[in-house]
């Protein structure tokens, strides 16, 4: 970007424009505009404020763009795995000790029953699975389905 000084002098400089990380959880996610689209908008409204805040600014070129993308891993809502003692230790977080794809429904029991003596128990919740409403909610849960599930609770 250039801009002439009060003085005749030409005024250079290399901003950078950022927009923010955006996650795609499924292929189809890929074609939905509106995730590049938001990407654009937010440096474009960043490329705006840089104007206002300096006035006569004139984009002379374009230097670099990148996109960069990588892969979102999210910890599966599947069965029972070990988490670090740091976190078990302090009782902040419940790891049902689960060996099949209901983790998340006996997350849910959990907080609506709990229990001080070994709450990390299958056997404790199983009793209490008909309490929710889990129909049309394939298991285990994807991110894609707790707002279905959400909708039921409130």
């Amino acid at each position: 970007m250039s801009r002439q000084k009060e003085d005749g002098v030409m005024e250079t400089t290399e901003p950078h424009f950022r927009s923010k990380a955006d996650h795609i959880l499924t292929a189809e996610d890929v074609h939905e505009e509106h995730h590049l689209n938001a990407s654009f908008q937010k440096m474009f409204k960043s490329f705006d404020e840089f104007i206002r805040r300096g006035s006569s600014w004139t984009l002379k070129k374009i230097i670099h763009m990148d996109l960069s993308t990588g892969q979102y891993s999210p910890i599966g809502g599947k069965s029972f795995f070990p988490i670090p003692l740091s976190l078990s230790k302090t009782g902040a977080v419940l790891n049902i000790q689960n060996k099949d794809d209901k983790r998340f429904v006996y997350s849910i029991l959990a907080s609506i029953h709990p229990h001080s003596i070994n709450p990390q128990r299958v056997s404790h919740y199983v009793d209490h699975e008909k309490e929710l409403d889990m129909r049309g909610i394939e298991l285990p849960v994807t991110p894609q389905s707790l707002s279905k599930f959400e909708s039921r609770i409130r």
